[in-house]
């Protein structure tokens, strides 16, 4: 929305406060797609219980800065460390 009315003079985006929940997000799907459905729900499972979701909470909606994430071990890397 900020982005969109940068764009367009005369409109302003508004973030609600006080709202309680966090305001849902709608997937829509096909009918028959049950199992699609059930994976869809597991991912959003982990990604809420992993930290995921709440770090992009953080970042698209608080506007806080990302955390520094190390690089991750990589095969490349170590070879390349070790020829040192």
């Amino acid at each position: 929305a900020g982005a969109w009315a940068a764009a367009h003079p005369g409109f302003t985006a508004v973030g609600p406060s006080n709202m309680g929940s966090p305001i849902l997000i709608a997937y829509l799907l096909p009918p028959g797609a049950d199992s699609f459905r059930q994976y869809l729900d597991q991912w959003l499972e982990l990604k809420a219980n992993d930290g995921f979701r709440q770090a992009a909470s953080d970042y698209w909606i608080e506007g806080r800065p990302r955390a520094e994430r190390k690089p991750r071990w990589n095969l490349l890397d170590a070879l390349a460390g070790a020829a040192r």
